[in-house]
């Protein structure tokens, strides 16, 4: 059972204080990296601290006595959805420290079953009061399961684009932490909605963590850790204790988090989807990073990796540009269907080309795919999605350990990859039944 309850926090604390009296200050690497660096102390050198943003942690109940927290802790705009009261306090009695890990690091134990009803409360308890939602809870990811949150889940992230007066709040998810059970995010239906920022980590020294999952809808990445070789990352826990391994996607998200918040302090009046632009545009340079990430370069020049997304946070970057930023135009939505039923014959690709003649868009930003499939093995079926000038996004890859017969029903599929180039005439899904086991 997920016992979740949300617990606001005012993220902000006195960055005009030069050296750090925490004594843990010198193992936060993830603040402080001299190696790679996400430059956050360029943005806490010019005054931002994240002061006055409201963020929102959907977890497992927070210590909001411990000594490093309570001073944030917002308890009006904070509550149990389990017991329905105003207090998610962790329960001494279960082992439900993340919540308190997750808000300290600025920051998904998925050992739960998602409760989807609370979910859908928590994504529109006061929403006109929160700036950001960061999610990092969801089922195991053994490479075997779908995760089909319903369509009151969808709507109630398409809802968060009205938040914040109307700029839209924010909502950051955990992409998961199964890479080393061959599981790929493309399984999980709420990273699929064009209203998140799915954030996956990188390691100390700019590798791929053998738990990172791929897929076309990472957006961005921050530091996490990056067992065996690397630390993790430093924290508060329960008890009003601290801990120095905190890991897994949990951990970046939280990290990216903050990072938001400095973004939306220095300017508040940015929409949802200027952050998206902002988080896409201002990375670190990918040459610091690891090779394996399988960068590709799209039509409109703009590198993406399906590991990384567009790349490492640049907190310096982003905040300097979030000051000057020029708000992107009206989102437009095209939609196009195609009927037909195709027989997918083992081994062999099923093409579709969709025509997209009647779309007046500038640049593309989201493209998302919707279909319907059925197999003897679920984990056989392999997706593409290319465009003619050759920009081919592998937007489902299949999933040895996957044997169920259900399919994939009215799924939707999203990549990032196609972000900031024109719209062309086709767009075409290549479908491949692969057996991998003969």
């Amino acid at each position: 059972m997920l016992f979740l309850s949300i617990a606001i926090l005012s993220l902000w604390f006195d960055v005009s204080i030069q050296t750090f009296m925490d004594p843990l200050w010198k193992d936060s690497w993830h603040l402080r990296n001299d190696n790679i660096s996400m430059n956050i102390q360029d943005a806490w050198s010019r005054g931002l601290s994240g002061k006055g943003v409201r963020v929102l942690f959907l977890d497992d109940g927070i210590d909001r006595y411990h000594p490093d927290l309570y001073t944030n802790y917002k308890p009006e705009l904070s509550y149990d959805f389990v017991d329905n009261d105003n207090d998610p306090i962790w329960n001494r009695t279960l082992k439900n420290s993340h919540g308190t890990k997750m808000r300290m690091a600025r920051i998904f134990n998925k050992n739960v079953i998602f409760e989807h009803l609370n979910v859908v409360r928590a994504l529109t308890y006061k929403k006109d009061l929160i700036d950001i939602y960061t999610i990092a809870v969801g089922p195991q990811n053994m490479g075997v399961t779908l995760d089909n949150v319903p369509e009151e889940i969808n709507e109630a992230l398409k809802e968060t684009e009205n938040g914040r007066g109307g700029k839209g709040s924010l909502v950051l998810l955990a992409v998961g932490n199964g890479g080393a059970n061959n599981e790929a995010c493309s399984f999980g239906s709420n990273l699929q909605s064009i209203h998140t920022i799915a954030v996956n980590a990188v390691g100390e020294e700019g590798d791929i963590p053998d738990y990172a999952e791929p897929c076309g809808a990472v957006m961005t990445s921050a530091f996490g850790s990056s067992k065996p070789r690397g630390r993790g990352i430093v924290t508060t826990t329960v008890g009003g204790n601290c801990v120095g391994n905190f890991s897994g996607t949990s951990s970046s998200t939280a990290v990216a988090t903050g990072v938001i918040a400095l973004v939306l302090e220095a300017n508040p009046n940015l929409t949802w989807r200027d952050v998206q632009h902002l988080v896409m545009s201002s990375v670190v340079d990918r040459d610091v990073l690891d090779d394996k990430a399988n960068w590709k370069r799209n039509a409109a020049g703009i590198y993406f990796s399906e590991f990384f997304g567009f790349g490492l946070m640049d907190a310096g970057l982003m905040t300097r540009r979030a000051n000057e930023w020029i708000q992107v135009p009206t989102q437009i939505m095209c939609e196009y269907k195609d009927p037909q039923e195709n027989k997918i014959i083992s081994e062999e690709v099923v093409e579709l080309s969709l025509s997209t003649d009647s779309c007046d868009i500038q640049y593309l930003e989201h493209v998302q795919l919707q279909f319907t499939a059925y197999s003897l093995c679920r984990g056989n079926i392999n997706l593409r999605l290319e465009s003619p000038s050759g920009t081919l996004s592998n937007i489902l890859r299949g999933r040895e350990t996957d044997f169920s017969t259900t399919g994939f029903n009215d799924w939707r599929l999203l990549s990032l990859q196609y972000w900031g180039r024109k719209l062309e005439r086709e767009m075409e899904t290549q479908s491949i039944q692969v057996p991998l086991y003969q």
